[in-house]
């Protein structure tokens, strides 16, 4: 007979200490598991990149009693004003949405992880381990054994849970396919010191000349995005001011820009989101174009499932087969279904050229952005009808 093996160093090990890993952290805290989040970088990234909270998404932090600290930090977004080619054409409020969350909080991404991390001292079973640097996985029947590029000890968990994001490291060891899809898009972002006058509203510039978006952030900043013909590898000094008052009539100073920074969206799927008891969470098991704010809250909603099915699955009440077919499907039908919704605004967007502008502005503000159609409208991009999953 074999002898049985020694008890893993976790329960849970946590690769990832992104908004999605964190969260996780700190739903599995209250359950008593021992978890472990490993995480390759020693500091936080200092840029914000996601910024848009959704109502779920805050739900899911009030169930941990965070929301209110958010909240606090934050700026509600609760109008999105879209402007066509002369005019604006729409109004897309989300004042009228059900529940204590009526709005979008506008936080950035660093200010998530700081309040997420802050919280995770709370729970004696769970740490934060920086400097770790996943090189290894290899299953290991009711264990895994994770390996490090940096000289320390191999570590056993029950289950290792993947969001080391949309390049995830794990998941290209465990050979799972994925498909990628290009949209053929390109935006540069920055920060600005706001004096726009826009207070805590967003608006929305569809023009030929390609989109320029922009949104309140706390502190008195506020983010602009513009479209860019192709992919940039140098921004010119002064280049987001220069098509933000070409395409919006707004007058942006270039000394108050306090970043910048490009992204070219695309799409991932992945064929399957586990491999024995690997599993993969967040960007690492779907990413899809920021444009909408869809993907992090996706990433929320993975971790509130995930944390509803592990105490389960690791104290053996459960079928683990069962369990992770039911949250593959379900995570890969609300992925898809956020993602296509990212693809189709981006899509719609995007458009340049006069007659595709003045076709826009029909669509969106002769029918999108009017009556029961405005509701639905703020509805999706609140993603309030998002699967979320058995955790609902």
């Amino acid at each position: 007979m074999n002898p049985s093996p020694s008890a893993p160093d976790c329960d849970v090990a946590i690769v990832g200490a992104g908004p999605v890993g964190l969260l996780l952290a700190n739903l599995l805290g209250p359950t008593g598991l021992k978890v472990l989040v490993l995480e390759k970088n020693l500091a936080p990234p200092s840029h914000s990149r996601a910024i848009g909270i959704t109502p779920p998404s805050l739900e899911i932090l009030g169930s941990i009693g965070m929301a209110d600290a958010f909240v606090v930090r934050g700026v509600k977004i609760q109008n999105v004003h879209v402007h066509g080619v002369s005019a604006q054409t729409g109004v897309c409020s989300f004042r009228e949405l059900p529940g204590a969350h009526p709005y979008i909080l506008s936080l950035p991404q660093q200010q998530t992880l700081s309040l997420l991390e802050q919280h995770l001292r709370l729970s004696p079973n769970v740490a934060l381990l920086r400097g770790r640097e996943v090189a290894q996985v290899e299953p290991m029947g009711e264990q895994v054994m994770l390996g490090f590029t940096e000289p320390a000890p191999k570590m056993t968990a029950r289950f290792v849970i993947a969001c080391d994001g949309w390049r995830s490291g794990i998941r290209q060891q465990l050979q799972i396919p994925v498909r990628e899809t290009r949209y053929g898009c390109h935006f540069v972002m920055g920060d600005f010191i706001d004096s726009s006058g826009m207070a805590e509203e967003a608006h929305l510039f569809f023009t030929p000349d390609g989109a320029v978006e922009s949104f309140p952030l706390p502190g008195g900043i506020r983010r602009w995005i513009v479209q860019t013909p192709g992919p940039l590898l140098v921004i010119p000094r002064g280049y987001i001011c220069r098509i933000v008052q070409q395409r919006a009539g707004i007058v942006l100073d270039a000394a108050t820009q306090l970043n910048h920074s490009t992204f070219n969206p695309q799409r991932l799927d992945c064929a399957s989101l586990y491999r024995g008891r690997v599993i993969l969470c967040g960007d690492a098991a779907h990413a899809m174009s920021p444009i909408g704010g869809q993907g992090m809250n996706v990433g929320f909603a993975d971790a509130e499932m995930l944390a509803d099915l592990l105490p389960g699955m690791v104290r053996g009440t459960g079928d683990i087969s069962e369990e992770l077919e039911r949250y593959e499907q379900d995570r890969m039908r609300a992925a898809r279904v956020a993602a296509n919704r990212a693809a189709q605004g981006m899509w719609l967007g995007t458009w340049t050229g006069i007659s595709a502008s003045w076709l826009r502005d029909v669509i969106l503000g002769g029918v999108l952005l009017r009556g029961p159609f405005a509701r639905l409208m703020a509805s999706r991009f609140a993603m309030m009808d998002v699967p979320r999953g058995r955790a609902q």
